[in-house]
């Protein structure tokens, strides 16, 4: 299916991406940093899990289950500086939301097996695949919470 001359799955990208630019302007920077961050706990605790369920399902609800409660101990435990305003935030904003793409896409690629749900087929997925490692892609989303992270003191 596409829309002109997007594809159903530019589409879905397109649709993250302005939730989450729209959640991050709205609300602050704040929720979504969050939900981010939760990505990183996640990943290591799922990853390390002592038996490997062999369904696709199980394993999605598995790491949404992990997520939950990382994303819930982080919630409590965590601040951040206001929102600032004008171009500043929606230059976070904008950031931000590029940052939660790609954390979404890496899970998509490297973590879980949704493949088997749904197989995304983008231009940049093979090089999203096989160029670039699984640290490189967790490290990239953290830098750019890191330069949207300046303080005004």
């Amino acid at each position: 299916m596409s829309l002109g001359f997007l594809t159903l799955d530019i589409i879905i990208i397109l649709v993250l991406f302005i939730g989450t630019f729209i959640f991050s302007f709205n609300s602050g920077k704040k929720n979504v940093v969050k939900f981010t961050l939760s990505v990183y706990p996640t990943i290591l605790i799922f990853s390390n899990i002592p038996f490997n369920p062999t369904d696709s399902l199980t394993k999605i609800l598995l790491f949404v289950g992990i997520y939950a409660v990382v994303y819930f101990v982080l919630k409590k435990n965590f601040t951040a500086p206001n929102n600032h305003s004008g171009g500043r935030n929606f230059l976070d904003s904008t950031l931000i939301s590029i940052a939660s793409i790609f954390v979404l896409l890496t899970i998509y690629y490297k973590v879980l097996p949704i493949e088997s749900l749904y197989s995304l087929s983008l231009p940049f997925s093979g090089f999203l695949i096989e160029k670039i490692p699984l640290y490189m892609t967790l490290i990239i989303p953290m830098l750019i919470i890191f330069i949207t992270n300046r303080r005004d003191d």
